[in-house]
């Protein structure tokens, strides 16, 4: 990731033939039609994502998670909003 003033420079000639510059933010993500995609395939059981969580608190526990990622002990927490909806092999509880 570049700076955000960063500046490059090439010459003119660079850009033939059938070449162009092009930007884009978030990789190639497209909001409106991934997140229900993504949220369809966890749904299913398709995209595992709660296997990538190592710990979850609730929000009011902030401080004591962020700790306990900075001293390593946790690699992918997680802090909820809300009481935590778990996906099990019978569906959503």
């Amino acid at each position: 990731m570049t700076a955000p003033r960063a500046e490059a420079s090439f010459p003119p000639a660079a850009m033939f033939p059938d070449k162009s510059i092009l930007g884009c933010r978030y990789g190639s993500s497209r909001p409106q039609k991934d997140v229900p995609l993504y949220t369809a395939l966890y749904r299913t059981g398709e995209l595992l994502l709660d296997e990538l969580v190592t710990a979850s608190s609730p929000v009011e526990e902030f401080a004591r998670a962020r700790d306990t990622r900075r001293a390593a002990r946790s690699r992918a927490g997680c802090c909820a909003w809300s009481p935590r909806r778990r996906r099990s092999s019978a569906g959503w509880a």
